[in-house]
């Protein structure tokens, strides 16, 4: 893989180390022969994870879990995306899109088949966007009669995090960040201070900045809506950044490809590593409940965590 050259720019100074470090004991969760590609928390203690044999629920924070026995589950579940009152997106390897209106219980087919979607997000309007791995982003309203296709950048991109700031503008990971103020009809590249690096993750902070975690490149901040990007990988001693979560304090989990779960509760200029227990670094997803337990989706089943901060 090849990457174009860029200038990377940290944060001056040397900030203390984070203070109020979580006390962390990984425990497995179960789902020990899956790859847990996906996983999204449907309330306290209900939550989906989306696996290479297909989606598992579990109502006890992971205790124990259920095979969703029905059509999608025939193909990997690569990304899950949850609204109010119930509804739960599925992206698929092959087989598109499915849409669950009652937490999961039960799917539908809604459109994309043969088409590998890696990212889901939807705007206050219930417009859809579907990130998908080397075809572009497809975009429909909720009737699904209809997607249309776009490429924010080059066709072969992987689009593998979306998400919609309060204002309706898009982003998108690809190689770099990729902008929308029309809802998703043209596209800007946002890439100043980041470069090309490709963008797994997206969320927003407590402050309601922009974060991007990258492979190889780390943890970029953005404090104008992607405008500019800083980079901030103290103490994260592995940049394959895979995927990012935050709790209900703003604490920020991500997520790396054999270096296992770092914290930060300063918005990412500092990072711990969180590794006790966690017997598989290689991370897929992240996800926290609304009472702290903290999800992290292996190469080999799923690991929990009570945080306890």
């Amino acid at each position: 893989m090849i990457f174009a050259a860029c200038t990377q720019t940290e944060k001056s100074g040397n900030p203390a180390a984070p203070s109020n470090i979580p006390d962390i004991r990984w425990t497995s969760a179960g789902l020990d022969s899956c790859q847990v590609l996906s996983m999204v928390v449907l309330s306290y203690s209900s939550l989906l994870a989306g696996t290479n044999y297909g989606l598992y629920k579990s109502s006890d924070n992971g205790h124990s879990w259920s095979f969703v026995n029905q059509d999608l589950s025939k193909s990997s579940i690569t990304c899950l995306y949850s609204l109010p009152g119930g509804y739960v997106f599925a992206g698929t390897s092959s087989k598109g899109i499915f849409i669950s209106e009652d937490n999961g219980d039960n799917w539908n087919y809604t459109g994309l088949q043969g088409v590998s979607v890696v990212s889901i997000a939807v705007n206050s309007k219930n417009t859809i966007f579907a990130g998908t791995a080397g075809n572009g982003i497809y975009i429909s309203d909720s009737s699904y009669e209809e997607w249309t296709k776009v490429y924010p950048g080059a066709e072969y991109y992987n689009y593998s995090s979306l998400v919609i700031n309060t204002n309706g503008v898009v982003f998108a990971g690809g190689s770099g960040v990729y902008r929308s103020d029309d809802n998703g009809k043209t596209w800007s590249l946002k890439n100043n201070g980041m470069g090309n690096w490709p963008v797994y993750s997206l969320i927003y902070d407590k402050n309601g900045n922009l974060d991007a975690g990258t492979d190889l490149g780390g943890f970029f901040h953005s404090e104008d809506e992607g405008e500019s990007w800083i980079s901030q990988n103290t103490g994260l001693t592995n940049t394959e950044i895979t995927a990012i979560t935050i709790n209900n304090s703003g604490y920020i989990f991500t997520g790396t490809w054999r270096g296992g779960v770092y914290f930060s509760n300063d918005n990412g200029e500092n990072w711990i590593e969180i590794n006790s227990g966690l017997i598989n670094k290689q991370i897929y997803s992240l996800a926290v409940s609304p009472d702290d337990y903290l999800f992290a989706g292996t190469l080999r089943g799923i690991f929990r965590t009570k945080l306890k901060l």
